[in-house]
């Protein structure tokens, strides 16, 4: 999938509404399916694309317009920007699942807009955001609903965010963590086992 503004005005140099190119499909016609299918759409996965800020914001103004999602996949979308993405997430209510894992814009604000506007949410893949620090990582513990969490590969997590985090008080919800590559203490996987 194209998204880059020059490519579009290369293979639709006119902007008239015609049908796809054989050569190369851009976003337009991805966000015109979307906007055909917005209230019946549910998933949507657009990892390891070059979906950028202004893609996004284009996505975001169909949130407001009916597109709740259920699971959404970003997963290695290093074009993204934070705002854009808290953006976004702040419109999606709805979800259940989300993939945000290697996409390097996701910091602390990212993960408090999540925890904050996305109250169902019983799947998070983080893995590899590498700017999240245990301070977003002591918020994940307000999602009352998640049953699935991946923070493998965040360098900046240690044990005082899981202990202030998930593990602050009994979660009866949570079923899997997975912490891969972190450097955790002893105490800390104690606590999170008690």
């Amino acid at each position: 999938i194209a998204y880059h503004n020059a490519i579009q005005r290369r293979f639709y140099p006119n902007d008239v509404d015609v049908a796809p190119s054989e050569s190369i499909l851009t976003f337009k016609f991805i966000i015109r399916i979307i906007k055909m299918h917005h209230q019946n759409l549910r998933s949507l996965n657009l990892s390891n694309t070059l979906i950028g800020a202004p893609s996004l914001i284009a996505l975001s103004d169909l949130g407001c317009k009916g597109l709740q999602l259920q699971n959404l996949g970003l997963a290695n979308c290093r074009q993204l920007n934070n705002l854009s993405l808290q953006s976004f997430l702040k419109n999606q209510n709805k979800l259940l699942t989300l993939d945000l894992s290697g996409t390097i814009c996701v910091n602390d604000n990212c993960i408090g807009v999540i925890v904050k506007n996305l109250p169902l949410l019983q799947e998070l893949n983080i893995s590899g955001c590498i700017n999240i620090t245990n301070n977003g990582s002591s918020l994940l513990g307000e999602l009352k609903y998640l049953k699935n969490l991946n923070v493998s590969r965040c360098d900046g997590i240690q044990s005082e965010g899981f202990t202030h985090g998930v593990a602050a008080k009994p979660n009866a919800t949570l079923l899997y963590l997975q912490m891969a590559h972190l450097q955790v203490s002893e105490e800390a996987i104690m606590l999170i086992a008690k």
